[in-house]
């Protein structure tokens, strides 16, 4: 069972797989936190409570997607989905101009085609995963969405796979990349050759007492996937983005969670076109991990529209010593030259996901 509710810097926009949307701006949320209602119904007052509530518990168990009446009212429209899941995505993997729903993790995989606000299950024929991660992409430039997957299958392998969809049917590219839980994994064209290649991190042990973290790279050749050898050191429970932070037009690294001595960090690697190299303006962010499974979060977006990437991280840090679970926005200033948090009072989070 699943409620999807899209925090982005700026805007908390409630979304609904029939497409209706309704943002609100991030002024009247922080007020709303700190008291002052001015300018929110009490629906939405109770709404934004409610879904913040959600967040924070890093998990979801409802089973409605909430939709937005032209009279700003939310209403929520029932579908039995799976509970247990770990990461949801939109996908028109269709093509019908409709965002299809992609769950992943829990034991499962699946994909629901979105009729005109009716799903169902397609049976996509993805292996079932827990411990996961997933990302969506064009990956073969046939205009199409692909979708890298990975995580624990069920019968206990660790799995890394890549799916072409050819024609609405996924086919599993058997690209050799390393298997991975507890990880996360982003598409993007770091080296400007016109397809996306895949940055993927994860834990590739099976014990628990003795976690391997990893950051790999792996260039796509067209019909294979190539390991760069960046010789980044690994990370698991957190996120990974591929950002332009510092508008030089090349795609850069940015990583958080849990480093080989258990560890939170957030680091920012620079594509310097033949290699990544650890930039030190990351030293001011707080590191952040998630802990008893979940994951810390990232995401970049233009929060100040001055033409570069400001961040948004979320998770479990340490502050004076003690542990502390953090939402922060952080604007980026003079293209990466540093990094100023904006004191927004958000709510602390860890185990859930910022997009």
């Amino acid at each position: 069972m699943l409620r999807r509710v899209i925090y982005t810097l700026g805007v908390l926009i409630f979304s609904t797989a029939a497409g209706f949307s309704q943002e609100l701006p991030i002024e009247q949320i922080q007020n709303l936190l700190r008291g002052n209602k001015a300018g929110l119904s009490v629906t939405q007052q109770e709404q934004i409570r409610a879904m913040f509530d959600k967040l924070n518990s890093g998990r979801t168990r409802t089973s409605g997607l909430p939709q937005v009446a032209n009279n700003g009212q939310f209403t929520e429209i029932e579908y039995s989905l799976p509970d247990n899941v770990e990461t949801v995505d939109w996908i028109d993997y269709d093509r019908d101009g409709d965002d299809d729903i992609l769950l992943t993790g829990g034991r499962l995989a699946v994909i629901y085609r979105n009729d005109n606000g009716s799903i169902l299950n397609i049976n996509a024929n993805l292996v079932p995963v827990s411990s996961s991660a997933v990302a969506v992409g064009d990956i073969d430039n046939d205009g199409d969405p692909d979708i890298v997957l990975t995580g624990k299958d069920n019968n206990g392998n660790l799995v890394s796979r890549v799916y072409r969809n050819n024609n609405g049917i996924f086919v599993d590219m058997v690209a050799g990349l390393v298997g991975v839980r507890e990880g996360a994994v982003d598409l993007g064209d770091y080296d400007n050759d016109g397809d996306r290649d895949i940055l993927l991190t994860g834990n590739t042990s099976l014990n628990d007492s003795l976690p391997q973290p990893i950051i790999k790279v792996y260039r796509n050749n067209g019909n294979n996937f190539q390991d760069i050898s960046a010789n980044l050191p690994g990370v698991r429970l957190g996120s990974a983005n591929w950002v332009d932070y510092n508008r030089d037009g090349r795609l850069d690294i940015m990583i958080t969670g849990e480093d080989a001595t258990g560890a939170p960090i957030t680091k920012l690697y620079r594509n310097n076109s033949d290699n990544f190299v650890e930039d030190p303006v990351a030293a001011t962010l707080p590191g952040v991990k998630g802990e008893f499974g979940n994951s810390s979060s990232s995401n970049w977006a233009d929060y100040d529209r001055d033409g570069d990437s400001d961040l948004l991280i979320t998770g479990q840090t340490i502050i004076a010593s003690k542990p502390e679970v953090i939402s922060r926005v952080y604007q980026n200033v003079n293209s990466g030259s540093s990094f100023v948090d904006l004191n927004l009072g958000l709510p602390g989070m860890e185990g859930g996901n910022s997009v």
